[in-house]
């Protein structure tokens, strides 16, 4: 994702023959931004919904129902290069202000921020042109089972896997950088972090981590600019990675604590999000 500095989240067709092995472990979204990045910005949509109470498991089946099937339809057209579904893990619970992040990648920004089609139609087209009541008994029962909380663009930066397996957990740090400091801190990023991330996946210690930069809303009153996510096949790998051991092993000659005061300086983590990732549509499982 990548316009403003220069970014959430990455797509040829042969990068993304990676097959879905079982439920637990999906194909990982920051993939298709990367895969493509070298000839097209690439977008991504994150929509944060809350689940109504005792409407989970009815959501989850109008979700595969219905507008899984949509985004089938947008795949095999090449409007969208995937869509995801996540259920957020932490932070939990009825104090959380969402449950659920379904994000959609696309080299289509406007597609992303204003779809004229409609919902709607595009549901009809998917469901072989049903009549109006059906249609409408479907949209209600979607307004029934969740509420929107908010919707956000990102575009992608870098990252370090491509040819990552699928991921069955991403944790997201949402960041605020300081003012005028954005250039600095994706430099740093890349110079420093990368390297160590791209060494924890070569020692099968992360399948992947990425870097984003927010594109819409974009205004001090969101808190945060940029995320990262760090992509991990179980919680045994998210706890396998030793920063500082692997520091010391990339660059021998830096001092670590003078490097995190540097970063401090330059970026404030604002929260960190662990996401699962469930149902899913990509060119992994739907042929064009």
């Amino acid at each position: 994702m990548q316009p403003k500095h220069g970014t959430l989240l990455r797509v040829s067709t042969f990068l993304m023959a990676t097959t879905f092995a079982t439920i637990v472990l999906l194909f990982s979204w920051s993939n298709q931004a990367k895969a493509q990045q070298a000839s097209q910005t690439v977008y991504v949509s994150a929509l944060y919904l809350k689940v109504n109470q005792g409407m989970y498991s009815k959501y989850q089946q109008l979700l595969n129902d219905y507008t899984k099937k949509v985004n089938e339809q947008h795949v095999k057209a090449g409007r969208i290069m995937g869509w995801y579904v996540h259920d957020v893990l932490f932070p939990t619970g009825s104090s959380a202000a969402y449950d659920m992040v379904i994000v959609t990648v696309s080299t289509n920004l406007g597609l992303l921020i204003d779809d004229s089609v409609g919902y709607r139609n595009w549901l009809k087209q998917a469901l072989n042109n049903p009549n109006d009541q059906t249609l409408d008994g479907i949209l209600n029962s979607f307004t029934a089972a969740r509420t929107i909380v908010k919707r956000e663009i990102f575009s992608y930066i870098d990252g370090v896997n491509i040819n990552s397996n699928p991921a069955k957990y991403v944790q997201v740090d949402y960041m605020r950088t300081t003012s005028g400091k954005a250039s600095d801190y994706i430099k740093a990023e890349k110079d420093w972090f990368k390297p160590v991330h791209a060494e924890f996946v070569k020692q099968g210690k992360k399948l992947d981590w990425g870097l984003y930069s927010m594109e819409m809303p974009y205004s001090e009153t969101v808190g945060y600019d940029f995320i990262t996510a760090n992509f991990f096949s179980s919680a045994t790998q998210m706890s396998s990675g030793n920063y500082e051991e692997t520091f010391k092993k990339l660059f021998p000659d830096k001092n670590m604590n003078n490097v995190w005061s540097t970063m401090l300086g330059l970026r404030k983590i604002i929260r960190s999000e662990l996401w699962k990732l469930g149902l899913y549509v990509d060119a992994t499982n739907t042929k064009k």
